[in-house]
């Protein structure tokens, strides 16, 4: 069993905004309803996630005069603080079963079939507040959501490996898209009010939702060399090719197809690089490594990503213990809300990732 990503994160974000709200978003979908030929109770049966827990609080609400109906939210104008905090947590695994072949200490070919399953939790709570008095009848909201994800998929490894001469090794290796056929997420929300006309704080809490869809991630290829210096050490250098915009969604009843297209769109095949080398004196073994990982953003290089690490290891007879440490670092850009006429200013921020591994090992 092999960890693929550890998704344990704490994240907070603050900021003032005094041009709009969140509230802007549910007010234009509203408003969508109603252009379209819907009436009133239409918004809160088209959306019980976000749109009918606003209703019920008095976030989203109507006002009328002689001639019109019109839909109004406490947070008009904007001049707000805005506040998110994002817990997460979770791994993704792969559990290998794998087979290799020796012809003649020349020739070594593998073949793997790996199961990764995935299980991940995200709560997040996001709230706006009147931290300057200046909105009339309105003291703050809040949004809690919870989301869990789970998933099994399946995928094949082949590789070969040429030793040329006793100094050389020339490798390839391929790995076909990891098909998840079972991903499911379940999710609710909790959605809360502090008005002035109201008595007290509103409190409106959503059914418990959940969907089934499948994922493809897309296919990878590596090419890699190794140069041995005698019984002493190596030197190795791997190149990586990942095509992201191959990535697929599918749903149960659902195609998924504009969200497909703004994979093509707006994803790009990466190139990495990865370099190792390691170094035997007597029974200890000292390691480094060095890799790039390239944006799989068009147009940008964000995601992109850079990693260190080193390690230590000790044999005697045929047991060996190893330690290694691995440092990365990458950069993101992370919006709280955007739709078609409102976004906030994108928060930069920098993940740094730091990992500590032992493993031991029994020769036979």
């Amino acid at each position: 069993m092999n960890r693929l990503n550890n998704f344990n994160t704490n994240s907070i974000v603050v900021g003032d905004n005094i041009e709009h709200s969140r509230l802007d978003i549910y007010l234009d979908d509203a408003l969508e309803i109603l252009d379209n030929g819907g009436s009133v109770s239409d918004i809160a049966a088209s959306d019980p996630f976000y749109l009918a827990p606003a209703w019920d609080t008095y976030l989203l609400d109507t006002i009328s005069d002689e001639n019109f109906l019109y839909l109004f939210t406490p947070v008009p104008f904007g001049g707000v603080q805005q506040t998110e905090v994002i817990n997460s947590r979770g791994s993704a695994n792969e559990w290998l079963f794998s087979l290799g072949a020796n012809y003649n200490d020349r020739l070594f070919i593998g073949a793997t079939i790996g199961m990764p399953y995935l299980r991940y939790f995200q709560d997040t709570y996001y709230t706006e507040f009147d931290v300057r008095d200046t909105i009339p009848y309105f003291r703050s909201w809040s949004l809690s959501e919870s989301l869990s994800t789970f998933s099994w998929g399946i995928n094949l490894k082949l590789g070969v490996l040429i030793k040329p001469t006793d100094w050389l090794r020339i490798g390839g290796a391929f790995h076909t898209p990891t098909a998840y056929w079972n991903m499911r997420d379940y999710w609710t929300t909790v959605t809360r009010s502090d008005l002035e006309w109201t008595d007290g704080t509103l409190e409106s809490v959503s059914p418990a939702g959940n969907y089934d869809y499948s994922l493809n991630t897309p296919m990878r290829a590596i090419g890699n060399l190794g140069f041995v210096v005698g019984r002493i050490g190596f030197i190795t250098a791997e190149y990586e090719y990942v095509d992201y915009t191959k990535a697929k969604l599918k749903g149960s009843n659902y195609s998924f197809g504009p969200e497909n297209q703004d994979i093509k769109d707006f994803y790009v095949a990466t190139h990495n690089l990865r370099f190792g080398t390691e170094w035997r004196v007597q029974q200890f073994s000292f390691r480094g490594g060095y890799a790039m990982y390239g944006s799989p953003y068009r147009n940008s290089d964000l995601g992109s990503r850079t990693s260190y690490s080193g390690g230590i290891g000790y044999q005697i007879g045929g047991f060996a213990i190893d330690l290694a440490y691995m440092h990365s670092v990458r950069e993101e850009s992370y919006y709280l809300y955007s739709s078609e006429n409102y976004q906030t200013n994108a928060v930069a921020q920098t993940y740094t990732d730091n990992s500590f591994v032992m493993s031991l090992r029994m020769m036979f």
